[in-house]
């Protein structure tokens, strides 16, 4: 007992240094899963979307916090962790792909966890997490590994460290060797260095494959190997069970893990991030040459309850269709026909020397692997990449090349087509097509190239491909348990012959957690509530009227109609540039338009909207001027129908035309300074009472009115919410460009205009490219400028601010204290540096209730990017829907949280279709105290107030509304900011784009300063 007690003290008092760059790799965090549309149904593809939103400038991916330190104390008392650590151990990589190196960075401390939730129903459900139940305490040794002179790209790295010669240097797979493919590797055994402290094996690759060696072109790589150091898996045991805080060692050891996981199913499937797919599986088509299919996603992490668990979820994927590459290009720009297709490629006569539209989709076809198959070459494996194509001119038929006979050893002179009609009597169906470029392989016609399975699509999809993709991944929560099950049979971990050798044993059963159920909350209208009814997430609002209406009487609004009503109201399709109304069908449009008013301001009225002018301006617009024209006409007509400005706009357009959407609010939010709501021509034919007291809620809402709040403390104005003391809330997102493209990034700051926390305000800007923390500019300018309205409100300095945020990954939660609330902070002393002055203030509000201190911060990251679902169990409980989804109010804190942080998953809404996401919430910073029953029940409640439905959110509003305003503000962009297309070839430079800031939301005329920048314009 003695010997074992100085082992263990001496185990715990040890001190342990920060590991060294490009010490610890491990593969990039699959961006998140999108399974599901809004609500239950949102996002579309698995692995394409969301992690671009990680890449920073410089070509480096930033996902952790600086390194503040290389050397902590461990403290000898259990259960105390000054330091914290991120679910997922890729969160802490840094990839620079310049050196083409990999570094993780140690995380920091964040706030422990207080308690559990004692509130609502406890209630059992089944998680996607499964229970490592056991794993390695030994040492294992790390290597670094150098192969060639270090620029080789990784597809070769790969290939030779699998060579035969390279395994029998190392003793073959007996030794247990795992390699990151890039820089690192691990052993069982201590591989013997020799006097240089290094091994030296060289590999040829010709010589392994059977290839006589070419004069000048050796295929022969040095491979050095080095020993680094040891990772000590046992370190993680005593992290878990409180005897040991976290440190590098423990980083390391989760590394080790997660490469150990993934060792076998890299091998036999196409691995992207986190994620498996197999060859051959049932595919999707979604248009425009690319596919979807299913595959595994799997990630280790240490969660409560002291353990160590494996994450599985589905992932979609969204890939090229393995076709030939002729189709290929038809089907991506809509054409299919070879003929037409050559049209397209030309350019006008006026344009000669520029590329058309269609050409340029062929970039997206850059480094695309594909085989070619004609005679002689029917079973080539060897692939080749796409690195571009001919001009349109240079065909075929155009292209021609000297041939050597290899018989009479004559060079002659020949076109493409017909060397390959000599060579191999192959007959070319497309010969004006261009060719395809394959560097020093050569050019080959596109009906010969077929392009090589599971390769991924990295764009963008359009709103077809987007539309397809929901259909797809969207699955009841028994079709996505299957889903899931298959997955594990893929990834098998009983018959892992990686796992066996190391000892780690996986349970293969679903956990199920103690989770709790929270109660619902009480809506409050004006003079009425509904409460018990909003269980299910949706309640009804026909008969209760809005809790506050519009401020000022609805007096000068202006109707644009975009669209034309048929005869008989049977409702067609037109042409995309067909938006205007024709004048044979005015009269037909004019009597549902009527219709449509009188029943949206009697709806209105009837939900307590003060309406003095039920009769508004109405303008069709006209084909023969442009959208901007015809909106500012409809302005100008509403102001001077009643001498007084224009309040609202109400537009009518007849489809979803996101150009057309952008263009209208461009103007009114930016020109004009007036808000503005769109309704749908299909909606208004129909003219449903359930659609206009949708719509009533929308103009309320920006006409200053608040559609409901959640009764707290007192249900008598003046309303104080869930908030024990003066609170405002502020939530931030930043939103990046597409994929493929270099484009301005935006940032909204939205912050609670009153006491309840139901209206917000919300100020954009840009924010970089590709930059996530938000820029000190854009944060102190938005909310100091929204903060200064709820103090004028409401004379007093609010105590607390609660800040959520959104979109940033888990090794950057630090940053956001270090950057965005240090920022906050400074500009809210700069501002107000007598905040505490009671004197000063009193000066200024008589009556005023005063406060001594600047506010304290509550910090929370809200994110929806994660792979963690709730099932319910097989006997269908009553806390849960007939289809498996879990009711409004599931929370979860243990099993598949963080080990010792206050973090919890929060399911707030139904799902419309598919499985539920929950949202994980995470609290970084609480200089309040909140407490937990409390806080959570706040975050809950409030997904209820959201103000343009009658339905519960799956994210809390004030992130929800940063989120909607960071989209909406694309349409405030300079005309001169247009997006570039970023080069897909990884040894290229990005181009740069000059960052302008957004048009403000306002007047731009200057004839009136408010505009609407502290409405809700952006709902």
């Amino acid at each position: 007992m003695a010997g074992a007690g100085k082992k263990r003290a001496k185990r715990e008092g040890r001190s342990r240094t920060a590991a060294t760059a490009g010490s610890i790799t491990g593969a990039v965090v699959d961006g998140g899963d999108g399974n599901e549309s809004q609500d239950g149904a949102e996002g579309a593809s698995a692995t394409q979307s969301k992690g671009d939103k990680l890449e920073l400038d410089e070509g480096v991916y930033k996902r952790h916090a600086s390194l503040s330190s290389g050397i902590f104390y461990i403290s000898p008392h259990p259960i105390v962790h000054t330091l914290h650590i991120r679910m997922e151990i890729q969160a802490y990589r840094s990839f620079n792909k310049a050196t083409n190196e990999e570094k993780y960075l140690m995380p920091t401390a964040l706030v422990q966890r207080k308690g559990w939730n004692t509130q609502g129903q406890s209630i059992a459900m089944l998680v996607n997490s499964y229970k490592i139940t056991n794993w390695p305490v030994k040492k294992v040794h790390q290597y670094d590994v150098l192969v060639g002179s270090g620029i080789e790209k990784r597809a070769l790295i790969k290939k030779v460290w699998h060579s035969k010669t390279v395994k029998t240097h190392l003793g073959g797979t007996s030794a247990g060797w795992l390699f990151d493919g890039n820089k690192l590797a691990w052993a069982q055994q201590d591989l013997p260095m020799g006097s240089t402290g290094e091994v030296v094996i060289w590999v040829d690759l010709d010589r392994e494959e059977g290839i006589t060696p070419r004069e000048g072109r050796e295929n022969r790589f040095r491979v050095v190997i080095r020993k680094t150091g040891v990772v000590d898996l046992s370190a993680i045991r005593e992290y878990l069970d409180g005897n040991l805080q976290f440190d590098p060692t423990i980083l390391q050891g989760i590394n080790f893990l997660d490469h150990l996981m993934r060792e076998t199913p890299s091998q036999k499937y196409t691995t992207i991030k986190q994620s498996f797919f197999k060859k051959g599986e049932h595919r999707y088509p979604l248009g425009g040459g690319v596919e979807a299919f299913k595959g595994v996603y799997q990630s280790i992490r240490p969660t409560e309850g002291r353990s160590l668990t494996v994450n599985v979820d589905v992932s979609n994927g969204v890939f090229w269709t393995p076709s030939t590459i002729d189709i290929c290009v038809k089907n991506l720009v809509g054409c299919n026909d070879a003929h037409a297709l050559v049209a397209r490629f030309t350019p006008k006569p006026d344009q000669q020397g520029t590329e058309t539209s269609e050409y340029k989709e062929l970039r997206r076809l850059k480094r695309v692997g594909f085989f070619v198959r004609h005679r002689g070459a029917q079973n080539n494996t060897k692939l080749y990449r796409i690195e571009g194509f001919t001009r349109y001119n240079m065909t075929a038929l155009t292209y021609r090349f000297d041939v050597r006979d290899k018989v009479t050893k004559t060079v002659y002179e020949t076109n493409v087509k017909d060397y390959f009609l000599k060579k191999y009597q192959i007959s070319l169906r497309h010969p004006n097509l261009p060719l395809v470029k394959a560097g020093r392989s050569g050019m080959f016609p596109m009906e010969l190239c077929t392009i090589a399975e599971n390769q991924r699509y990295p764009f963008k999809l359009g709103p077809e491909q987007t539309a397809s993709m929901i259909k797809f991944a969207v699955t009841r929560p028994p079709q996505r348990m299957a889903h899931i099950q298959e997955g594990i049979n893929m990834l098998s971990w009983a018959d892992d012959p990686v796992l066996k050798q190391y000892g780690v044993s996986i349970s293969p059963t679903m956990t199920t957690t103690n989770a709790r159920l929270l109660p619902e909350p009480t809506i409050q209208f004006k003079g009425a509530t509904i409460t018990g009814t909003v269980k299910s997430g949706k309640w009804n609002i026909q008969n209760k009227k809005f809790l506050r209406p519009n401020p000022a009487p609805l007096k000068s609004w202006g109707v644009l109609v975009f669209a034309q009503v048929p005869p008989n109201n049977q409702h067609r399709r037109y042409p995309k540039t067909d938006i205007y109304n024709y004048r044979a069908a005015q009269n037909a449009s004019k009597t549902v338009i009527d219709s449509f008013i009188r029943t949206f301001v009697n709806t209105y009225i009837s939900h307590g909207g003060i309406v003095e002018n039920k009769s508004p301006f109405v303008q069709y617009a006209s084909k023969t001027v442009d959208i901007p024209e015809n909106v500012n006409s409809v302005y100008q007509g509403a102001c001077n129908q009643v001498k007084s400005r224009c309040q609202i706009l109400m537009i009518i357009v007849d489809r979803k035309l996101s150009w057309l959407y952008l263009r209208i609010k461009r103007t009114t939010d930016t020109v004009l300074g007036v808000v503005s709501q769109c309704c749908y021509i299909d909606h208004v034919i129909r003219n449903k009472p359930e659609y206009s007291s949708n719509v009533a809620m929308k103009f309320n809402a920006k006409l200053g009115g608040t559609t409901s709040a959640i009764a707290g403390r007192s249900s008598e104005p003046p309303l104080n919410g869930q908030f024990p003391v003066p609170t405002i809330v502020i939530g931030a997102d930043v939103s990046h460009g597409a994929a493929g493209q270099v484009q301005a990034s935006t940032a909204a700051i939205t912050v609670s205009l009153d006491r309840f926390a139901s209206r917000y305000g919300a100020i954009c800007n840009t924010n970089g490219v590709k930059l996530e923390m938000i820029t000190t500019e854009n944060i102190q300018g938005a909310t100091i400028r929204l903060t200064k309205r709820w103090i004028e409100t409401y004379r007093e300095y609010p105590q607390h601010v609660y800040y959520f945020r959104d979109g940033v990954s888990e090794g950057q939660y630090q940053q956001v204290l270090d950057q965005e609330i240090r920022d906050l902070k400074a500009g809210f002393r700069k501002e107000w540096p007598n905040w505490h002055a009671s004197r000063l203030y009193s000066l200024i509000f008589s009556n005023a209730k005063l406060m001594v201190s600047q506010p304290k911060f509550v910090v929370t990251i809200a994110s929806k990017r994660h792979h963690i679902r709730f099932f319910a169990p097989g006997n269908k409980p009553s806390y849960a829907y007939e289809d498996g989804n879990p009711k409004p109010g599931t929370l979860v804190e243990r099993d598949v949280t963080h080990p010792y942080e206050f973090d919890f998953y929060l399911c707030s809404h139904k799902a419309i279709q598919g499985t539920a996401r929950p949202v994980h919430y995470h609290v970084i910073l609480d200089e309040a105290g909140v407490d937990v029953n409390s806080f959570q029940r706040t975050i809950f409640h409030h997904c209820y107030s959201y103000m343009r439905s009658c339905t519960a959110v799956s994210l809390y509003p004030a992130v929800y509304y940063a989120h909607l305003a960071s989209n909406r503000c694309r349409a405030h962009m300079p005309s001169d900011q247009e997006p570039l297309e970023r080069e897909t070839d990884t040894t290229s430079t990005e181009k740069s784009v000059a960052v302008l800031p957004l048009l403000p939301v306002g007047d731009s005329r200057g004839k009136n300063n408010a505009g609407c920048w502290d409405t809700m314009w952006f709902i």
